[in-house]
């Protein structure tokens, strides 16, 4: 599809507005965060404490060892994030994967399995597109 005249930007131009669109958005963020008194200002969860118990991830890390989160999904992140990067689709799905694990360890209860829940289809997906020959997966 052809783009109509005076749409069409430099590279640097775009990385410019895109710049600029996404500091406009922190900075409306912590505008919010700071007019509601969040205690985590400029994220989106507080992660100082949980309950009495201490930190957030001491917690979900004593979870980690009790073996609980390895077999969340039946296990099918666990092996997604076990194998081997062959293609570079396979990199982007264990990055992202990878990106949540982190994400729920900083924020979530890890033994909550419901926040598990979305990383199925790229689960399944990720060990689908590693039995199949490139050649095979949609372009």
């Amino acid at each position: 599809m052809p783009v109509p005249a005076g749409l069409s930007l430099p590279w640097p131009k775009r990385g410019l507005y895109a710049a600029l669109a996404l500091l406009g958005c922190a900075l409306i963020r912590i505008g919010i965060d700071l007019g509601t008194a969040n205690s985590a200002v400029g994220v989106t969860m507080a992660w100082g404490s949980f309950r009495d118990e201490g930190s957030l991830i001491a917690w979900n890390l004593r979870e980690l060892a009790q073996g609980y989160p390895l077999a969340v999904n039946g296990g099918t992140l666990l092996a997604l994030l076990l194998l081997p990067a062959s293609r570079r689709e396979l990199v982007a799905f264990k990055a992202i994967a990878a990106a949540f694990v982190v994400g729920n360890f900083l924020f979530g209860m890890v033994s909550e399995f419901r926040i598990w829940f979305e990383m199925i289809p790229l689960a399944l997906y990720g060990l689908w597109a590693s039995s199949r020959p490139a050649s095979e997966l949609p372009a």
